[in-house]
C-alpha cells in the first residue's frame, strides 16, 4: 500500500513537470534576440510556429512575428519581413476578417507600400462582379443563372477567394450544381390551386418569397462579401451596419499589428520565468 502511494506521488510529480519545448534551444535563442536584428525574431517565429505543440508556443510565435514586422519597419528588409510575418499570422488566424486584413497588409508590403499596385485590374474587377452575381442568383434560387456564371474559371476563382467568409459556401455550390428548387412554384411565386383551370395561389412552400433560407448571420456575411467583390463604399452608417453588423475594418498599417495583437512594441527583451519552462516568461523593455 505504501509502495503504491509512493508510486502515485512520483507519477503526479512527473506529470506536473513542464513538457519539453518544441525547440531544444528555445530559451537561449529567446534570450539572445536583439531589436537591431529583426530577422532573428522572424526566423525563430517561423521555426516555433512550425514545431509548436501547444497554445503557449503558438502565442509566443505570434508575438515574435509581430515584433519582427514592427522592428523591421523602415529597414532595408522591412517589406520582406513584414510580408512574411503577415502571411504567417494570417495562416494561424481563425478569424476570416483578421486573416483578410493580414493578407491585405502583406499584399501592400509586396507592392512596396503602393496601394495602387494591388488594386484589381479590369479582368479581376469583371470576375469579381460576376462572382457577386453568383451570390445574388443563389439567394433568389436562380441556380441555372448561377451555374452559367460559375462555368467561367475566373468567376469561380474570384468566389473561391472568399469561401472563408461565407458560412455555407460548400452547401451553396452543391445546391447550384444540383439545380434543385425546393419551392413548389420553382421560383414563380404562385401555383395552381388544383387543375389547369383553377386560379393561381401563393406557393405554399415559399409563401411568395422564393430564395435560399439564410440566417441573419449568413445573410450579412453574403452581403458583405458582395460589397467587397464590388468594391462598394457604404452609402451610410445604417447600410454598413446592415451589411457587417458594425464590424470595424482595421487600418492597413504595419504598426497596427502590435495594437491588434495587444503587444508592446517596446518590450523586445524576453525574460525567462523558469529554468525548466522557457515559455514561463514575458517580454519587457530593454
Amino acid at each position: 500500500m505504501r509502495f503504491a502511494a509512493l508510486l502515485l506521488v512520483v507519477v503526479l510529480a512527473h506529470g506536473a513537470t513542464a513538457s519539453p519545448p518544441a525547440l531544444p534551444d528555445l530559451a537561449e535563442r529567446l534570450a539572445a534576440l536583439e531589436p537591431s536584428v529583426p530577422a532573428a525574431y522572424f526566423e525563430l517565429a517561423e521555426e516555433l510556429a512550425y514545431e509548436a505543440i501547444n497554445a503557449r508556443e503558438e502565442r509566443v510565435a505570434r508575438e515574435l512575428f509581430v515584433l519582427a514586422a514592427v522592428l523591421a519597419d523602415d529597414s532595408e528588409s522591412g517589406d520582406q519581413i513584414a510580408r512574411g510575418a503577415c502571411l504567417a499570422l494570417a495562416s494561424m488566424s481563425n478569424e476570416p476578417s483578421e486573416a483578410r486584413w493580414l493578407r491585405a497588409m502583406a499584399a501592400i508590403r509586396t507592392a512596396g507600400a503602393d496601394a495602387s499596385a494591388v488594386m484589381p485590374n479590369r479582368e479581376d474587377s469583371e470576375a469579381n462582379a460576376r462572382a457577386s452575381l453568383v451570390l445574388a442568383a443563389y439567394r433568389a434560387e436562380r441556380h441555372r443563372d448561377a451555374r452559367k456564371l460559375l462555368a467561367d474559371p475566373a468567376t469561380r476563382a474570384a468566389l473561391e477567394k472568399h469561401r472563408a467568409e461565407l458560412p455555407r459556401y460548400s452547401s451553396m455550390l452543391e445546391a447550384i450544381e444540383a439545380g434543385a428548387l425546393p419551392a413548389d412554384c420553382r421560383g414563380e411565386r404562385v401555383v395552381r390551386a388544383g387543375d389547369a383551370d383553377q386560379p393561381f395561389v401563393l406557393c405554399p412552400t415559399c409563401r411568395g418569397n422564393p430564395g435560399a433560407r439564410l440566417s441573419g448571420r449568413e445573410l450579412r456575411a453574403m452581403l458583405r462579401t458582395e460589397a467587397i467583390l464590388l468594391d462598394a463604399p457604404a452609402g451610410s452608417w445604417s447600410t454598413q451596419l446592415t451589411v457587417d453588423g458594425g464590424a470595424p475594418l482595421p487600418e492597413v498599417d504595419i504598426r497596427q499589428l502590435a495594437v491588434r495583437f495587444d503587444i508592446d512594441p517596446n518590450a523586445t527583451r524576453w525574460r525567462a520565468g523558469s529554468r525548466n519552462d522557457p515559455l514561463a516568461g514575458s517580454w519587457e523593455p530593454r
